[in-house]
């Protein structure tokens, strides 16, 4: 169940949940907002864990074990620290995490490549060591960066508050970036470019890129990049496209048209 799934989930079920905690292990953080406002207990969960589906019923791990929980949106309390302990009982490197909210908003910007990574059909590995694509992902984080920080959103990723570091690091081709909470075994694909890969007609860029949109247009600032990686992955979506169907200079020139 991805984030665009879970409001009607929810509704369907309201009764039995109105009186349980809720736990969103989702990425983005339109879950755990939208959970609060219409009454729910939420607690936030941010994974880094990759895997596949390689046919129905089994599930490939290919990196990452890191998971961690706290209340929405912040704090943490007796039940955050039972779920940690069977999660690590579980094989995961799990902990508490008092800034769950600033890290979750994190975790949505590593996120915003995801739609680039679909439509110009690159996996993870690209994402961290080709220097192309890190450029292209650096411009697209500056924008969030930019509307973040007029919004007074603390983003917090690996540690490190604020994005600033973060994309200096990512213009410099020679540098490590992104730490994954474990080694990656082979090629691995973000999950939205596994979504146009298995002809889903949804995927989740709206609470990523396009949450960095809707901040852009309250705050007077251009996010070109991400509204047009918005734009063409949903469109994909809907059409059934594979990945494959742009590249950065496509994308560049949306951008600047």
């Amino acid at each position: 169940m991805k984030t665009q799934d879970t409001f009607a989930a929810v509704r369907a079920h309201a009764d039995l949940y109105r009186c349980l905690p809720v736990v969103c292990f989702q990425n983005g953080v339109s879950n755990e907002e939208w959970l609060t406002d219409q009454g729910f207990c939420a607690y936030g969960a941010m994974v880094r864990i990759g895997a596949f589906v390689d046919r129905p019923g089994v599930v490939c791990h290919t990196a990452g074990r890191l998971a961690l929980l706290g209340r929405w949106p912040g704090g943490v309390d007796p039940l955050c620290r039972a779920v940690v302990d069977d999660l690590a009982r579980g094989g995961l490197d799990a902990a508490v995490e008092t800034d769950i909210r600033a890290v979750k908003w994190g975790k949505l910007v590593i996120n915003l490549v995801n739609a680039y990574l679909a439509l110009a059909d690159l996996s993870v590995q690209d994402s961290l060591h080709d220097p192309d694509v890190r450029s292209f992902m650096a411009d697209v984080e500056q924008e969030a960066a930019d509307v973040t920080e007029a919004a007074g959103i603390t983003v917090s990723i690996d540690g490190e508050t604020g994005l600033r570091g973060r994309i200096a690091r990512l213009r410099r081709p020679a540098a490590r970036v992104l730490r994954t909470g474990g080694a990656w075994s082979g090629v691995s694909y973000a999950s939205t470019w596994q979504d146009l890969k298995a002809g889903r007609p949804t995927v989740e860029v709206d609470h990523f890129n396009g949450r960095i949109v809707e901040l852009g247009e309250q705050h007077g600032i251009a996010t070109p990049l991400n509204r047009v990686l918005r734009e063409r992955c949903t469109d994909a979506a809907a059409r059934g496209l594979g990945p494959g169907t742009e590249t950065e200079a496509s994308i560049r020139a949306a951008a600047a048209g």
